[in-house]
């Protein structure tokens, strides 16, 4: 028995948990049809998150 929530973790496995981007006089260096979102895959809405960014350099 379980929570119901396998397929989220398989999502989860193959998107993948992080992203780095490299920030460039201050602003994220995205391409032109590139940007960056937060995908939340649980099946439980009412858990809740924590995003940590860190910006090194």
């Amino acid at each position: 028995m379980g929570d119901g929530n396998g397929r989220s973790h398989v999502r989860a496995a193959v998107i993948g948990p992080s992203v780095s981007v490299p920030v460039i006089e201050g602003r994220l260096a995205c391409g032109t049809w590139q940007q960056v979102v937060l995908l939340e895959l649980d099946v439980r809405s009412s858990r809740q998150r924590t995003v940590y960014v860190t910006v090194l350099g």
